[in-house]
């Protein structure tokens, strides 16, 4: 139950700071505010394991799952062929497997 805490937390939290500098830099833009969006739920979901690692137990499957259906989930957004798809759930999970590395340097906009 900690772990659904920490996750929803950072989540809505990366989303809600991402969106409220796209509000605040491109006001009117509202595809580029759902992107944002998206990206900030993303970055939370993901960074979530790293901000409490003794809330998961296993961390890194938390996070390559979070990346495939998240890459899933933007390819079927974008409507791309059933190629893409996998290739952009592939491409997810590689980026949830790598996690650990990259997001300590992500920059909160």
């Amino acid at each position: 139950m900690k772990a659904l805490k920490v996750t929803a937390i950072s989540s809505i939290g990366f989303a809600l700071v991402f969106a409220v500098f796209s509000l605040v830099l491109y006001y009117g833009n509202w595809e580029r505010l759902v992107f944002v969006i998206c990206t900030g739920l993303f970055v939370g979901l993901i960074a979530a394991p790293e901000i409490e690692p003794k809330a998961f137990k296993m961390p890194w499957l938390f996070q390559i799952s979070s990346g495939a259906i998240s890459g899933l989930l933007l390819a079927l957004g974008f409507q791309l062929s059933a190629e893409a798809t996998l290739f952009a759930a592939l491409l997810g999970g590689l980026l949830g497997w790598s996690a650990p590395i990259w997001v300590k340097h992500v920059p909160i906009p």
